[in-house]
């Protein structure tokens, strides 16, 4: 269901939300539905970035868990309001991508 949401995205142009708003390119779009199908942990709400890419997010008791895939081929992954923030980048082609995201989860989700 969140990879057919994400296929969704390719059809997005820029100024799809504001005029200034870049689409999320293609390549993170696969990217994401390639993660999607090999994470282990439960599947997050998906949406298209308005700073061009795709984000994840999770609603945790402690806050929430932001993962944002950005056109420029960097992720982010963010824990807010949890008891300590935190951060970390990944490169979109490292081939660990989906254990990192499952592992940061884990660690903020316990």
């Amino acid at each position: 269901k969140s990879q057919l949401r994400v296929l969704s995205f390719k059809e997005m142009k820029d100024g799809w939300d504001h005029p200034s708003d870049p689409a999320p390119s293609h390549a993170v779009i696969d990217k994401v539905i390639e993660v999607l199908g090999k994470i282990t942990v439960e599947l997050p709400c998906t949406f298209p970035s308005f700073q061009g890419g795709v984000r994840f997010e999770w609603d945790t008791p402690g806050g929430a868990i932001e993962v944002d895939f950005f056109n420029d081929k960097l992720v982010y992954l963010t824990a807010i309001n949890m008891e300590v923030d935190d951060e970390l980048e990944v490169h979109l082609d490292n081939p660990k991508l989906h254990t990192i995201i499952d592992e940061f989860y884990a660690e903020h989700t316990k």
